[in-house]
């Protein structure tokens, strides 16, 4: 069970998910070059087109991606016994969750969570357990659906 395996990663300092938070966004900024390149040329771009749009070597560019894909996997890892938080409290307390089962909304919690870690840019404006909470706790988001009108909207 995946409790057990990530019950033991304790939760990031501040410390550590600033820099975190900062590479994850950067993998997210070279990939929207990669669509904005997508689109003028219409048609996947090659790998040396994208570096050279952002004004990298390959060698870099893959670095850079590896280490913002390393560290989204940080900051998911990390956070992860917050999905499991509120999503045993979603069963709880709400009757419509019953008919859902534990490992289905801990995937649609899962989803959230890698949004989370990738739109957390590190700049100190929040914490990325804001970014993970608000959407399962209070946002238009699909177990807030189910949470609120007791079943998931389309």
């Amino acid at each position: 069970m995946f409790r057990r395996k990530y019950a033991k990663l304790r939760f990031l300092t501040l410390d550590e998910e600033m820099p975190a938070g900062r590479f994850s966004h950067m993998g997210k900024r070279l990939n929207t070059v990669r669509d904005r390149l997508y689109t003028k040329l219409g048609r996947e771009p090659t790998h040396e087109e994208w570096a050279t749009a952002c004004r990298l070597g390959i060698s870099d560019l893959h670095n850079y991606l590896d280490v913002s894909r390393k560290s989204q996997n940080r900051l998911v890892s990390h956070n992860i016994r917050l999905v499991d938080f509120w999503v045993r409290k979603l069963m709880e307390y709400s009757l419509a969750a019953k008919e859902i089962s534990y490992f289905d909304l801990v995937v649609e919690g899962l989803v959230g969570l890698r949004k989370a870690a990738e739109s957390f840019d590190g700049s100190g404006s929040s914490r990325p357990t804001v970014l993970i909470t608000y959407p399962l706790s209070g946002a238009p988001h699909p177990l807030h659906a189910l949470w609120t009108h007791g079943r998931l909207l389309p």
